[in-house]
């Protein structure tokens, strides 16, 4: 509309514009009728009709800015601009609805996350998801009691997250998780997140110096070390030894445990120890 009000008009930026808002949801559509993916084709037919209307109203409005300042007399009447306005607010509603939803999520993940970094820091966080109002995490680790569940429960409150409750599912029995129960659960919930176990690559260095020295100390105590580093629900890095004790071991756990704590430390290393059952 300005540029056709223009003595050089005949700019093309204004149709490329249009184009570049129109064009993409109407990909979506056929996209979305191809495959029979109607949540696509319902979210791009809503996207076209919202820029579609607002385009038309920019222009409604240019035009008559236009006019009057030309001096020109409107014949646009209170029904036509109530009718626009109804229009209008009808279109916006549902995306500031969507837009408050998408903001209200962000906050309590940005929230959880905090949550989980302060409150949870030796565990695996192997899945998380917030459900109505309630949080849900599935987590790898040291046993956490009901009283310690009870009063992360409580803690919530600092995060701004009163209003949830708090769901633990610990994958542990008492303090062991077996390892193939463990990879089964992972590739059941992302295949990406499994593992990489008795890892050679570089980035492992750590971890394999931690795994060499303590099956050099504990020989009999030991059967396995598994290594590895995963990446959990909540976009953290995680860096993983699993240890696996014959009968003799079970006795030096907490010993064992200890060493591993202080191995860890010495190579610079923040793991998730947790002993495994065969």
């Amino acid at each position: 509309m300005i540029s056709s009000a223009k003595k050089d008009g005949g700019n093309v930026v204004p149709g490329v514009a249009i184009a570049t808002a129109l064009m993409p949801p109407l990909c979506t559509i056929g996209y979305g009728i191809s495959h029979l993916n109607w949540p696509f084709v319902w979210g791009a037919g809503y996207l076209f009709l919202i820029n579609a209307f607002f385009i038309a109203l920019a222009t409604a409005v240019g035009t008559i800015f236009f006019r009057i300042r030309s001096g020109e007399r409107l014949n646009v009447s209170v029904k036509q601009e109530v009718i626009v306005l109804i229009v209008a607010i009808i279109v916006v509603i549902p995306s500031s609805i969507s837009a408050y939803s998408i903001v209200q999520k962000s906050y309590v993940t940005a929230q959880l996350s905090q949550f989980v970094e302060d409150k949870l820091p030796d565990q695996y966080i192997a899945q998380q998801s917030v459900t109505g109002k309630t949080i849900q995490l599935t987590v790898i680790g040291t046993h956490l009691s009901d009283q310690k569940v009870k009063s992360l429960d409580r803690s919530l409150k600092v995060y701004h997250l009163d209003h949830y409750a708090l769901s633990i599912k610990q994958l542990t029995r008492g303090n062991y998780i077996t390892a193939k129960e463990f990879q089964d659960y992972m590739k059941q919930n992302n295949p990406q997140t499994t593992p990489a176990v008795n890892s050679q690559t570089p980035e492992n260095k750590s971890l394999n110096h931690v795994q060499s020295d303590l099956v050099k100390q504990y020989p009999r105590q030991i059967t396995n070390v598994l290594t590895g580093e995963v990446v959990d629900k909540a976009n953290h890095k995680r860096q993983l030894i699993a240890i696996q004790l014959t009968s003799r071991g079970q006795k030096s756990r907490a010993t064992i445990q200890t060493t591993a704590n202080k191995l860890a430390k010495a190579n610079d290393v923040e793991a998730v120890i947790q002993f495994v059952q065969s």
